[in-house]
């Protein structure tokens, strides 16, 4: 089975107009190994700080390390 992983960084804003209706703020994503992208989990966070520290926590209940995240999202991008 697949692991999944939380992802947010600075470039994960969205500014409310795509798609309609969003909160303007800051996104996490979840990406799973090696699958390409990723999909929206979370969003609306005032800043980057708030989505990483939602994530780290979410990614901590899962058993995920920091580099155990780092892979997951690096296959998604190989696979791209």
């Amino acid at each position: 089975m697949p692991r999944s992983a939380l992802y947010t960084n600075e470039s994960f804003y969205e500014d409310g107009t795509k798609p309609p209706g969003y909160v303007p703020g800051y996104v996490i994503a979840i990406a799973t190994e090696n699958e390409p992208g990723y999909h929206i989990f979370s969003y609306g966070f005032q800043t980057v700080a708030d989505a990483q520290k939602v994530a780290d926590e979410m990614n901590a209940a899962l058993g995920r390390t920091e580099d155990d995240v780092m892979e997951i999202v690096a296959s998604s991008m190989r696979v791209q």
